[in-house]
């Protein structure tokens, strides 16, 4: 794998990803703080304290995503920049795309915790959500078109849906389960799945089969577009998380303040 980059190309890298620090002081809302904030207010029972725990592992999410598309851009620039045997193109591409394809795996499994999260803060129940939507996410996300047209949560949920990086990163992750993954540029001589035989025209009363000979096909991305729709969906959903965040807040603690450290003052 790469070898170690000095400290200011780091701080490069991570100057060019969302800075999640200030995310973090959700992980003091604790089921205990949070039941105990319910029952101040009169809300015993509330689904507010599991929806609580789902925010703490979509940030959880979130904060591995980041991880991954950092050291997919901290690859790009050790094989291509900073490697004795520099540029290694082909070691750059594999390692990029590793850690792309894991951020984008990542993001995929936040949202479908942040659907999680919605259902129990707005007290949605999951037998009312549609059937026709197969992940959890789009079937929250219908659910509020449907149900609550226009309000705020609603837009902000359509506001991700119609981010062209989200669509794409769900894409590329659905394709690397359930397709054949994308084929990026610089990673060899790659086909699509596909028959290569083709039937001639008859001749003669006959009809030939030929086989169609090709360097491979054409790659769907280069593996800096790919880090790049990855990277354009990061910053999208940490924008609708930290909205959801905030209305999680001021569900739970409607009268508080809340300081730079993250301490909530009644």
């Amino acid at each position: 794998m790469r070898g170690e980059l000095d400290e200011p190309t780091l701080h490069e890298i991570g100057a060019k990803l969302p800075d999640i620090r200030p995310l973090f002081k959700i992980r003091t809302w604790t089921p205990p703080v949070t039941s105990a904030a319910c029952m101040l207010t009169g809300d015993v029972g509330s689904a507010l304290p599991l929806a609580g725990v789902c925010l703490n592992d979509t940030l959880s999410g979130i904060a591995e995503a980041r991880c991954a598309l950092h050291e997919a851009l901290a690859c790009l620039t050790w094989y291509r920049e900073k490697s004795p045997r520099k540029p290694n193109e082909p070691a750059a591409v594999f390692t990029a795309r590793f850690y792309a394809t894991a951020a984008a795996s990542c993001l995929y499994a936040s949202g479908e915790r942040l659907a999680d999260a919605l259902a129990a803060m707005l007290g949605i129940d999951s037998s009312k959500l549609p059937a026709s939507a197969v992940s959890r996410q789009r079937k929250v996300a219908q659910y509020l078109e449907a149900q609550m047209p226009g309000d705020p949560m609603t837009t902000a949920v359509e506001s991700l849906g119609a981010s062209p990086d989200w669509k794409k990163s769900r894409d590329l992750r659905d394709r690397w389960v359930h397709e054949q993954p994308p084929i990026i540029a610089g990673s060899g001589i790659q086909w699509r799945r596909r028959s290569l035989w083709i039937r001639s025209d008859v001749q003669d009363g006959e009809a030939f089969d030929l086989i169609a000979f090709s360097g491979g096909d054409e790659p769907d991305y280069s593996v800096d577009e790919m880090v790049s729709v990855v990277d354009g969906a990061l910053k999208a959903f940490v924008c609708l998380f930290e909205f959801v965040a905030e209305s999680y807040e001021q569900k739970v603690w409607p009268c508080s303040t809340q300081d730079e450290t993250g301490v909530i003052t009644p």
